[in-house]
């Protein structure tokens, strides 16, 4: 009897689950200018949040911290260039599974907003689109096009990437209730209707005809003009300094009925090498949202946690301004996660309007003072890459990072030069892209720097060495504007007084030194290498200079907590910083503190082990060091992103 009671039980749960499946829905209303969930009008008040800006053990937390503060819906990017790192190979595991991010979200409680491309912008390298799209040129391609070269692209990406999400819609049981197609189109120079046409028939052929789709734009009617497409639903961006009612008017022109959305919603924003951390005053932010939430407005704040952009992923803006390694965005929860005045503020405001989450706010996570680690001298940069490179390629002109096959990162070129008598002479490098450190033989002659100065007196009077180096640092692509065609490397001839050089040999640099995180051997690459006896002892026979490129490495501990830190760095000018923990070798990213405005580099506990930990720094313009014995950096508790900033040079 009970065998048959249980059958039944079961029989009526198993109906119950697939009516409850059946009615989720998702759509808008367009006379009563709403979305509709489940049957009833429903509101987003949403964040962007970007899971490769933070990292994967800590999905979790911020998305529990991004509830607490009152949000019931997420936003997200997807970066091309992280799940196709080359043509054809996908990469959706570890950091890259956004399907768990979804997994992780939906379980909170969330309801997500996708933004998958294929162009992003979000102050990512390449604005998400993949370097290799620029492996054969830039004459055999327009990205943001119905140029076919870049649409063969976008196609395999697309029938790999959308079909994953299917099982994530909210109409099959997932969080996903719209897609986004493209993304700010309008400010773009292609004004491609075929090109956008395209896409939202992808869409529609992979997700259904049934998932919203939308656009978004600044509230221009230029802009709005070519970035809108047609059955796609328009929405505007826009933030403190412009009137809601003014924005929404011209939301309205192009989207006669249906929701007012204000798909960005700018709480802070973005910073620059050499310029000001840029605030947003908690007071503006409240009187344009509570006006948008008046209008019965959605609105999603970009960014609500903006995070870090580890290892190589920045980008920059035209005319070529580098987005440093921090992309806190004053944004309300801080780059390590932290509850901030702005959040609760926003939180207080979001509950005058809607019931606040039943769940406490997460607490902060512990910040942690290391102290100062003593960094040792190893190795020239130029030995280091010319023992460790994996690929050195002969080449009559200096070639580009994308057709050496290096998306990422620092490469160095090399030519033998006729004569050692050098001095006074002017190096010229017109297309350097983006910063290149110079030597002759073992002595650093100087930098050259894409928007400053592109050429170098020499001063060696008494140079003996014939074998000129140029290290070329890839700073980020250009990630907005309209010239996406940004190649990297050097993409002009080199000349010495009037001469051109030739005979290049590039040596690359990917296999040692990673774009974000690889798993390493420990006895091999920059740690294991240069921390052998053989090499302290050599470095300690001789003088060690501190001018110039250069591999530093320190040995130190990290306690058997969870804990964040903050890696200061006031002896070193402008490089990388690498840890090496338990057999993977982390980017934290790059670091140029005299020209600020960041200072330190956001280190959570997850890059570190108990125990032994090694610090790498690729320094490329030299440290400021008096003796080894004061070459040293610092793991504080405390960020420090608002410097004042020097210029450039």
């Amino acid at each position: 009897m009970n065998f048959y009671i249980q059958l039944i039980a079961a029989m009526l749960i198993s109906t119950l689950v697939v009516y409850i499946e059946a009615d989720r829905s998702f759509y808008i209303d367009y006379e009563k200018n709403t979305f509709v969930k489940d049957s009833k009008p429903f509101r987003y008040i949403s964040g962007s949040i970007h899971p490769y800006r933070v990292p994967k053990q800590l999905w979790e937390d911020r998305l529990k911290k991004m509830w607490a503060g009152g949000l019931n819906a997420i936003q997200i990017y997807t970066f091309w260039n992280e799940h196709e790192p080359s043509p054809g190979v996908y990469d959706f595991e570890g950091q890259n599974n956004v399907f768990e991010f979804l997994e992780i979200a939906q379980k909170i409680g969330f309801v997500v907003i996708l933004r998958p491309g294929p162009y992003v912008c979000a102050e990512h390298d390449y604005g998400g689109l993949p370097w290799w799209l620029l492996a054969n040129g830039t004459n055999n391609i327009v990205p943001r096009s119905s140029e076919e070269n870049y649409m063969k692209a976008v196609r395999r990406y697309f029938n790999v990437l959308l079909p994953k999400f299917v099982p994530y819609l909210y109409k099959n049981g997932g969080p996903i209730i719209t897609v986004q197609v493209e993304n700010e189109y309008g400010s773009y120079y292609t004004c491609d209707k075929k090109y956008t046409g395209e896409l939202r028939d992808m869409f529609k052929k992979y997700l259904g005809d049934d998932v919203v789709l939308f656009t978004t734009d600044p509230p221009r009617l230029f802009g709005l003009t070519c970035g809108t497409v047609k059955d796609v639903y328009a929405t505007v961006d826009f933030g403190v300094s412009i009137s809601p009612a003014d924005a929404f008017e011209k939301q309205r022109k192009f989207a006669v009925n249906g929701p007012l959305v204000n798909s960005e919603f700018y709480p802070g924003w973005l910073d620059f090498w050499g310029t000001p951390h840029q605030k947003v005053h908690t007071n503006d932010i409240l009187k344009s949202f509570n006006q948008q939430l008046n209008m019965s407005a959605n609105v999603n704040f970009y960014m609500y946690f903006g995070g870090t952009n580890f290892g190589f992923s920045n980008g920059a803006d035209p005319p070529f301004l580098a987005e440093p390694t921090s992309y806190d965005y004053d944004a309300p929860l801080s780059e390590p996660g932290d509850i901030t005045n702005k959040y609760l503020a926003i939180r207080d405001a979001i509950s005058k309007f809607q019931p606040l989450p039943d769940v406490p706010i997460p607490a902060n996570s512990t910040k942690l003072a290391l102290g100062k680690v003593q960094m040792t001298y190893h190795v020239s940069l130029v030995e280091a890459i010319s023992e460790l490179s994996d690929r050195c390629i002969n080449t009559e002109k200096p070639e580009t990072f994308e057709k050496l096959g290096q998306g990422y990162g620092f490469i160095m070129y090399k030519t033998v030069l006729d004569d050692p008598n050098v001095d006074g002479k002017t190096l010229t490098i017109k297309g350097i892209r983006d910063r290149g450190y110079v030597q002759i033989g073992s002595s650093f002659v100087g930098t050259v720097y894409r928007t400053g100065l592109n050429k170098i007196k020499i001063n060696l009077p008494k140079n003996k060495n014939t074998t000129l180096y140029i290290i070329v640092e890839n700073m980020g692509r250009l990630n907005f504007g309209n010239n996406l065609l940004d190649t990297k490397g050097i993409v002009s001839d080199v000349t010495l007084d009037d001469k051109q050089l030739n005979s290049w040999t590039t040596c690359l640099t990917d296999n040692f030194v990673p774009y974000y995180q690889k798993s390493v051997n420990s006895k091999f690459g920059l740690v294991g290498k240069y921390t052998k006896e053989k090499y302290l002892l050599r470095n300690k026979l001789k003088d060690t200079s501190f001018a110039g490129p250069g591999v530093y490495i320190a040995e130190f501990e990290s306690p058997n907590r969870d804990f964040d830190t903050f890696l200061k760095m006031d002896k070193f000018t402008k490089g990388v910083a690498l840890i090496h923990s338990n057999g993977t070798l982390t980017n934290l990213g790059r670091y140029w503190p005299k020209t600020g405005p960041q200072v330190t580099l956001y280190t959570p506990s997850v890059f570190t082990t108990s125990g032994k930990n090694y610090l790498v720094l690729i320094e490329f313009e030299g440290a400021t060091c008096k003796s080894e014995a004061d070459c040293s950096t610092e793991f504080i508790d405390y960020p420090i992103i608002d410097s004042i900033p020097n210029e450039i040079n």
